[in-house]
C-alpha cells in the first residue's frame, strides 16, 4: 500500500505499519515511552482525545500561522524558523498547565488508570513531558497534517 499527498513524495508502508495503523494495537506500536519502571506504548489517539490534544496545540499553531502570514507578506514561499524565533517565556507559559494534561492524554491511551499525579511523578520534569508529547505528535503526524491542510484549503478557494 502507498500513502500519497500532493505536497510530498510517495511513502511505502510496510505490512507491519499497515496492520499497526489499522488495528491501533499497542503491542504493534513501535513507539515506546519508558518512565521510571513503566513502559507505555503510544498509539493513534481516538477522535475525542485527538481533538483535546490538538486544542492544547492551538497556541503553537497560531505561532506557525503567524510566521506563515509574515513570510507570505514578505513574498516568501517557505517558513523558516531559527533559534532567534523561539520565545522561551511564551513556550513555558503556553505549556505550564497544558503539558501535564497532554501527557495524561498520551499515557492514558494505553493505560486508562493513570492519573495526572502519576504522570507528573513519572515524568519528573516538563522536558520529559514534552518528549512524551512530541512522540504523540510524531505518531499522529499532527504537524504534517496541520501544515498540509492550509495549502489544500487554498487550492479549493
Amino acid at each position: 500500500m502507498t500513502a500519497t499527498n500532493p505536497q510530498t513524495q510517495k511513502i511505502e508502508l510496510t505490512q507491519e505499519q499497515i496492520i499497526a495503523a489499522t488495528t491501533n494495537d499497542p503491542d504493534m506500536s513501535p513507539f515506546d515511552i519508558v518512565l521510571g519502571d513503566r513502559t507505555f506504548k503510544v498509539v493513534d489517539l481516538e477522535y475525542d482525545n485527538y481533538m483535546k490534544f490538538t486544542m492544547f496545540l492551538k497556541p503553537l499553531f497560531n505561532e506557525i500561522l503567524s510566521k506563515a502570514r509574515q513570510a507570505q507578506d514578505e513574498g516568501k514561499s517557505a517558513i523558516n524558523f531559527s533559534l532567534t524565533d523561539i520565545n522561551l517565556d511564551k513556550i513555558f507559559s503556553m505549556f505550564e498547565t497544558t503539558l501535564p494534561a497532554m501527557t495524561l492524554i498520551v499515557l492514558s491511551a494505553t493505560d486508562p488508570s493513570i492519573t495526572l499525579d502519576e504522570c507528573k511523578r513519572l515524568c519528573k520534569t516538563p522536558f520529559r513531558m514534552l518528549e512524551v508529547v512530541l512522540v504523540q505528535i510524531e505518531k499522529n503526524n499532527i504537524i504534517q497534517d496541520f501544515t498540509s491542510f492550509f495549502p489544500q484549503l487554498t487550492q479549493l478557494m
